[in-house]
């Protein structure tokens, strides 16, 4: 079986950039349907679909989103992995700035706002 390595992985909103990490957690809500006629089994229905989303890296200054925005987000690993193409809320924005030797950091999370697509 051959991997695929992460290294080309980027994080586009309106240019691609290359990002250290990134994290989606695509999901599904499963509702409870059991009742009194399921002869004593389970029984549900598959509910909303939503998508949660991280990402971090050295900022380059060309970062220009704010808590709140609710923006086109594509991520991609490289190499013919998956990707997704998904709205975003911004939900935070974390930024970390060491006193020397090191770039200034930053970590965005979010949550899908409308519907996506997820190739794998």
């Amino acid at each position: 079986m051959a991997f695929i390595p992460g290294r080309g992985a980027a994080v586009t909103i309106s240019t691609a950039r290359p990002h250290a990490n990134y994290k989606l957690s695509y999901k599904g809500e499963v509702v409870d349907t059991t009742n009194f006629t399921s002869s004593g089994y389970q029984e549900n229905v598959f509910g909303i679909t939503s998508c949660s989303v991280s990402y971090s890296g050295p900022y380059d200054g060309a970062e220009s989103q704010a808590v709140g925005d609710s923006t086109a987000i594509t991520f991609t690993t490289g190499g013919g992995g998956p990707s997704m193409a998904i709205t975003t809320r911004i939900a935070s924005i974390d930024i970390e700035a060491a006193a020397r030797n090191q770039a200034v950091q930053f970590a965005v999370t979010g949550e899908s706002n409308g519907s996506f697509s997820v190739t794998l």
